[in-house]
């Protein structure tokens, strides 16, 4: 029920008719073959699930305090994460916890970034004057001290096996309990 967004996604083409835009950059060569370059958009695949990145900046410029954000997926040690680079508003007290427990009520999960770092401003680049997501610096992978809890062991064949896998995946964990949230986690 988004007319426009239907409009926007399936176009006329003047050879095929209607045709689904689909967000990848293609070209076919003489001999038929097509070539992938990569994505139109700003949709990236993390853990199996698609993620728009322009979703994401989004809901953290609607949040108090932050006047514009931009996210990107960030290799580390624990593998691919989501990143996210705030320009505060001016004399604006930035919390991440309380940025990620803003997110967690409008987006699922797995699009809450687990790193986040404040900027005075985003790099551009020099011809055009627009954004270089590429210029954006690492964000340095802290070892995160978890707040106390409750820990929950596993009890269950399978909850040993999947804790086991987690600890053996992420590394520097001795603490599962069968409640933690994987994307918390890392």
């Amino acid at each position: 029920n988004r007319e426009e967004l239907t409009e926007e996604k399936f176009i006329e083409h003047p050879k095929f008719g209607r045709i689904y835009r689909t967000g990848d950059l293609t070209s076919r060569h003489a001999n038929g073959e097509i070539c992938y370059h990569g994505r139109i958009d700003l949709q990236v695949k993390l853990r199996g699930y698609r993620v728009e990145l322009g979703s994401i900046e989004t809901a953290l410029s609607k949040l108090p305090g932050i006047k514009s954000a931009v996210t990107k997926v960030q290799e580390m040690k624990s593998g691919q994460v989501l990143v996210s680079y705030i320009i505060a508003e001016e004399n604006a007290a930035i919390d991440f916890e309380n940025i990620k427990k803003s997110l967690s009520i409008t987006l699922p999960d797995y699009m809450v970034p687990a790193h986040f770092k404040i900027l005075d401003k985003f790099p551009t680049s020099a011809s055009s004057g627009k954004l270089d997501r590429k210029a954006l610096p690492d964000i340095e992978e802290e070892v995160v001290q978890r707040n106390k809890r409750d820990i929950f062991p596993p009890k269950t064949e399978i909850e040993k096996i999947v804790a086991n896998a987690i600890i053996n995946t992420v590394g520097g964990l001795a603490d599962i309990s069968i409640e933690d949230n994987f994307f918390a986690i890392g």
